[in-house]
């Protein structure tokens, strides 16, 4: 049971307070844009349009105590939008590792005592292992042969499954994953199959980038064959 789903249960006789904000994600602000407020009976939230410098702006003014981690992170250079250290082992906030370690000696000690493998963020941040897509990672990769991921899908996918460490989460998912690959085969492009391959590495627990995946190859596929969009057409005639 998710914290979604515990809370409409635990306090259905009561209200709800929310801090949800669409400025911290598109899948936020795509939540948000799907509520029917006039349905809503006792859940709001209040901050919902807040961006990040109301937020700090608010703890400045009101003089409210904040971990001193945030502070070292933004003097290193984190961006205000991407001090995200609520959880550390989760799907969109495992970069927040690699500050702790250059900041926080005591804390990322504590870390590696809890999770052991955290080290692997040090040394594979700029790989597929973290879906990364960065000029680091592509000058690491500047010498190494193509990959076919089309057939690296395949083999994760239905040939030999066992040979790969998928997350459980990710895992509970294997269907759809399974039946994206089969429905865009002949439609899916290299690039596709690039994110679709990492996504399963690297873990979707809530099943985003698989979501993201079904609208991208259908909406690429629909712009490379519309006549309107392909290059040489004039629009205007």
């Amino acid at each position: 049971m998710n914290y979604q789903t515990f809370c409409a249960k635990a306090f259905s006789d009561g209200i709800q307070m929310v801090g949800l904000r669409t400025a911290e994600s598109v899948t936020r602000l795509q939540v948000l844009a799907r509520r029917n407020m006039n349905m809503i009976q006792n859940t709001f939230y209040p901050i919902y349009d807040w961006a990040d410098s109301d937020i700090w702006l608010y703890i400045k003014e009101r003089g409210l105590e904040f971990p001193d981690i945030y502070m070292r992170l933004y003097e290193a250079g984190v961006k205000k939008n991407q001090l995200r250290l609520c959880c550390f082992f989760g799907d969109m906030s495992t970069q927040g590792l690699r500050w702790v370690a250059e900041t926080d000696n005591d804390l990322w000690t504590r870390i590696e005592r809890r999770e052991p493998n955290a080290y692997l963020v040090l040394l594979y941040w700029d790989s597929e292992m973290f879906r990364r897509s960065s000029s680091k990672r592509r000058e690491l990769e500047e010498d190494e042969e193509p990959k076919d991921y089309r057939a690296l899908c395949k083999d994760i996918l239905f040939l030999h499954p066992e040979r790969y460490t998928i997350q459980k989460d990710t895992l509970a998912h294997i269907r759809g994953w399974r039946g994206l690959f089969i429905k865009t085969y002949g439609i899916a492009n290299q690039s596709h199959y690039k994110k679709m391959y990492e996504g399963l590495l690297y873990g979707d627990p809530k099943s985003r980038v698989l979501r993201i995946l079904w609208t991208t190859i259908f909406t690429d596929y629909c712009d490379e064959t519309d006549p309107n969009k392909q290059k040489g057409v004039n629009n205007n005639e």
